[in-house]
């Protein structure tokens, strides 16, 4: 399970970013120093991702699609602003659980929903949320539209 799917089952949402470069870590006296390009692109990505997605940097997809990765559409997609995320749902086809995931995701999404009525910025990443989660419910592999969340 993805660290992502476990927040997102708890109710908390979650935005981020993939990214490839150099990266350089040593270990020393029990202190970890890292200087990563990739790492720092990843930290840019995420603060542009606005929404619970995580963002998939455009140099790294042009390598991916140089490559000939034929997984693309299975693990990506383009959202409404063209911006390529990472699919956190791709995964749970292969969880013999999902259903009891996607049961606790409505749960804990629908909670934050009515907690946070009143907070306009929160709810708007809720929403946003809530209508990935639904588009996805209800798609060939998931099949349990009966598991979207009400959306006020």
């Amino acid at each position: 399970m993805s660290a992502t799917l476990f927040i997102a089952k708890m109710g908390h949402l979650l935005r981020g970013g993939i990214s490839a470069g150099t990266h350089y870590e040593s270990e020393r006296a029990n202190y970890l120093f890292i200087f990563s390009e990739a790492h720092n692109k990843a930290v840019r990505l995420e603060g542009r991702a606005e929404y619970p997605r995580i963002l998939l940097d455009d140099n790294l997809k042009s390598q991916l699609e140089e490559m000939n990765y034929t997984h693309m559409d299975k693990f990506f997609y383009e959202d409404s602003d063209g911006r390529c995320c990472f699919d956190i749902y791709s995964v749970l086809p292969v969880f013999p659980n999902r259903k009891d995931f996607l049961t606790d995701i409505n749960k804990g999404i629908t909670l934050n929903i009515r907690h946070n009525f009143n907070n306009k910025k929160e709810l708007a990443k809720l929403e946003y949320f809530a209508k990935y989660h639904n588009r996805k419910v209800g798609r060939e592999g998931m099949n349990f539209p009966h598991l979207s969340i009400n959306i006020i």
